[in-house]
């Protein structure tokens, strides 16, 4: 039997990121999983000449004392684990990520006002990472359910979907599998709807849904599977309205870049920039993980 990997959890303090706290705690909890909270600070050269290194390791350490009591308040009892890291937060977290079941870390986006990069740690942390990462919001109060995963037929996508799966299976909720055959109008070739063209891909995503919804309902029969095949809406936006109500969203990776179709500087990016519920990005497998 293999070693029992933790949840690593990037905290800084942020309402979103105590609700990742917390919900790391939660899924940790019921997986007998322990979790390891992560703060980085700057390094020591860059701090002002008026200030003390050791303060700013002091305030580090109380602020990740702080994360440990919120996982306490969740799952009394769980294991955690606290690292101070003296550097670049995304280096430290996809280091941590080689032996980690998942990354966890709330959303970073900003407000627009402030002129600050939005979904930068996010968006970097899921295409450095070794493993699944989760990215939380802040909790809105909508009462959610269901689990809601795109696909586009690829074996990243298919991986998703089985992730998904296993997620729907393990909270007892229902899954919804969707895919989009909107073309954007960039792409020249594509017939309006109702063409010959448009109506061929119309029939490739319907077989693609048919076999998704095939595979989890033998792996997971009982997982209720619903499908929808959008033709208006673009992949991503699609997804965020399905995932309007849903307790998660599950998206695929390609290796260290992106979906193939839905790729990761398009759906995956703007999913990670409009979170209105937690969010699992897959990775590749790892071979001879626990």
């Amino acid at each position: 039997m293999g070693e029992v990997l933790p949840l690593v959890v990037g905290f800084d303090g942020s309402p979103a990121g105590r609700a990742a706290v917390e919900w790391a705690a939660r899924r940790a909890g019921s997986l007998g999983r322990p979790v390891t909270l992560v703060h980085a600070v700057h390094e020591y050269w860059m701090t002002p000449q008026s200030g003390s290194y050791g303060a700013v390791i002091a305030a580090a350490r109380e602020l990740l004392e702080d994360g440990v009591r919120l996982c306490a308040a969740v799952a009394p009892g769980l294991l955690v684990r606290t690292h101070t890291h003296s550097g670049d937060v995304v280096r430290a977290l996809s280091h941590f990520s080689e032996a980690a079941e998942m990354v966890v870390l709330g959303s970073d986006k900003s407000d627009p006002a402030s002129g600050q990069l939005v979904g930068a740690v996010s968006q970097q942390v899921a295409v450095m990472s070794f493993c699944p990462v989760a990215v939380v919001p802040v909790p809105d109060g909508a009462e959610r359910s269901g689990v809601v995963v795109g696909t586009d037929g690829s074996p990243e996508a298919v991986q998703a979907v089985a992730s998904a799966a296993r997620e729907a299976a393990r909270t007892g909720q229902d899954l919804l599998i969707l895919t989009s055959c909107a073309v954007p109008s960039s792409e020249t070739w594509a017939e309006r709807p109702g063409g010959e063209a448009f109506e061929a891909l119309v029939e490739e995503h319907r077989r693609l849904l048919d076999r998704a919804a095939a595979a989890v309902e033998a792996a997971f029969p009982g997982v209720r599977v619903r499908v929808h095949l959008e033709t208006g809406e673009p992949a991503a936006e699609a997804l965020l309205r399905a995932a309007a109500t849903a307790q998660l969203l599950v998206v695929g990776s390609l290796g260290r870049g992106g979906l193939r179709r839905m790729m990761l500087g398009s759906v995956s990016h703007r999913v990670l920039l409009n979170l209105s519920c937690p969010t699992l990005v897959t990775r590749p497998a790892v071979p001879d993980r626990a």
